[in-house]
């Protein structure tokens, strides 16, 4: 169900059984004497090499196979944290990583994002929330960095409504509790959940917000 890249470079790590494999086992198959056997060999390994090009000099091989990973044993420098800031997302963060460099693929720098969910935390406050679609991040950790009150949902929208037939269970099932909402996050004007929200709740009222270039809007019920 997942196809982005992060998850597809989890199958590198069978890459240097597969190479090794290629290297020693294959030449067996495709020749029966020691010499043809040898000059597979070394083709197959001229052909990785070209491949997946390991040798980059003396001075770069030395340094990737032995002074990087020395590195990582040295200690650490010592890090002055900022202050500790009281806001809830903040607080989910922790200081330590208040200022990193961007959230997650795609964000702006994390301080920009937590100042955001802070915003959108003020607006939300306790009130059950369900959250339809936010930019670029999975919900559930919106409703973890806000520390949200959720809303009856029968599955989690990113990982587990994986075809039409669940899709249409899970709205039905939302359209039941639509009236136990408070607060509605989407990113579209028109969405399943929005319609039974509004049904639900005329007269709610309906704030733009952004994050990044990114628009998405927050429906209070009254």
């Amino acid at each position: 169900f997942r196809s982005d890249t992060s998850h597809f470079r989890a199958t590198l790590t069978a890459l240097p059984l597969v190479i090794l494999l290629a290297v020693v086992d294959l030449p067996e198959w495709l020749a029966s004497g020691t010499r043809a056997r040898m000059a597979w060999r070394l083709s197959i390994a001229a052909a990785l090499l070209w491949i997946y090009p390991l040798w980059r000099g003396p001075a770069e091989f030395a340094h990737t196979i032995a002074f990087a990973p020395l590195t990582r044993f040295a200690p650490a420098p010592a890090i002055d944290a900022p202050p500790a800031d009281a806001r809830i997302p903040f607080q989910r963060t922790t200081r330590f990583l208040a200022d990193e460099p961007r959230a997650f693929d795609g964000a702006p720098p994390m301080r920009e994002f937590l100042e955001e969910m802070s915003g959108l935390r003020e607006i939300v406050g306790t009130r059950t929330t369900y959250i339809e679609s936010f930019p670029r991040t999975m919900l559930g950790l919106v409703y973890f960095l806000l520390d949200l009150k959720a809303a009856p949902y029968l599955l989690d929208k990113d990982l587990l409504v994986v075809n039409e037939a669940v899709e249409r269970e899970a709205l039905a099932y939302y359209e039941q509790h639509a009236a136990e909402t408070e607060c509605l996050i989407t990113m579209k004007n028109r969405a399943p959940e929005l319609e039974a929200f509004l049904r639900a709740h005329p007269g709610s009222t309906k704030t733009r917000r952004k994050m990044g270039q990114v628009s998405y809007f927050v429906y209070l019920a009254p």
